[in-house]
């Protein structure tokens, strides 16, 4: 059974030629998911604040509605800001001159080895993963540590809420709207949580095998390595790396902000002291002027 799921899974990745039926549609649908996470998630903050601090959290302390308001507001920024990031700030670093005799046979641009050209994208990635319909951004090499980062963050968020909403569920009554509203965000945050754990782990386990989703599907034998560099391939060899999400490009970021700080300061440095220069040269020159028409004057009197 499990290898005729991944025949039928494979028969439809092929599928996916330049100008197919299933390709079009995919276009068309490609901007359905990401507006389902964003109307997911501003339901979800409307019912904690309208509905859960009121009501579920009327008779506990104010430290303790704080303590719950800042876990479940920073797991959903922080789940929000990966996926920011995982959909306009990561660029899969392909078509540039690579020294290799292989050629991708869509774009005709050099390719590394493990670089698959994404169809939906139209850009060579290199180790290509998958194209996320959610995010609608293609996942490989460049981001595929922020990709498991989200798909964590996104359970632990899911899975927690979903506990929360369950212990509180004695508390519910089905028949009124609000919280059949409540009632259904349950099912999502439960559905949703567990989706992207599962995920997660798929995708952890293709990384302990130095294997992408894309060679998995195509029967594609990779390299054997050991469990730490395989990890480290992704995740870097910090361990900050792979436990902080964000934590490289929080550090890039704050690099580039002191590289850009320092040459203004710099740029400024170096525009006073050419002012400073000039005006110096200008006094000398007024000097000198003026000492001048002093001769050609005391040369008039003699």
């Amino acid at each position: 059974m499990l290898r005729m799921g991944v025949g039928s899974i494979r028969v439809v990745i092929r599928s996916f030629k330049k100008g197919s039926w299933l390709l079009q549609g995919l276009g068309l649908l490609k901007c359905l998911p990401p507006s389902l996470a964003i109307l997911y998630h501003l339901a979800e903050q409307l019912l904690f604040c309208s509905y859960f601090l009121p009501t579920i959290l009327e008779d506990v302390a104010l430290t303790e509605k704080l303590f719950y308001f800042a876990i479940f507001q920073g797991s959903a920024l922080t789940t929000l800001a990966t996926a920011f990031h995982l959909k306009f700030k990561s660029r899969p670093r392909s078509n540039q001159l690579v020294t290799t005799n292989c050629v991708c046979k869509k774009c005709g641009l050099p390719r590394e080895a493990r670089t698959y050209h994404c169809l939906i994208c139209n850009v060579c990635v290199p180790m290509f993963d998958h194209h996320c319909a959610w995010l609608d951004v293609c996942i490989g090499r460049h981001n595929r540590r922020l990709f498991i980062h989200f798909l964590l963050l996104l359970a632990m968020h899911g899975v927690s809420t979903a506990i929360f909403l369950y212990w509180n569920f004695w508390r519910l009554n089905i028949f009124e709207i609000m919280d059949l509203a409540v009632f259904t965000h349950f099912v999502a945050s439960l559905f949703f949580g567990s989706a992207s754990l599962i995920l997660a782990f798929i995708q952890l386990f293709f990384v302990a095998l130095n294997q992408t989703t894309m060679e998995f599907l195509m029967n594609k034998p990779t390299q054997r390595r050991s469990l730490v560099h395989n990890l480290q391939s992704v995740f870097g060899r910090s361990w900050l790396h792979a436990l902080i999400p964000l934590y490289e490009e929080i550090r890039i970021y704050r690099q580039e902000a002191i590289l850009k700080y320092n040459m203004n300061r710099a740029s400024l440095g170096g525009r006073a002291k050419s002012g400073s220069v000039q005006t110096s040269n200008h006094q000398n020159g007024y000097r000198l002027s003026h000492a001048h028409m002093g001769t050609q004057f005391n040369s008039i009197n003699l």
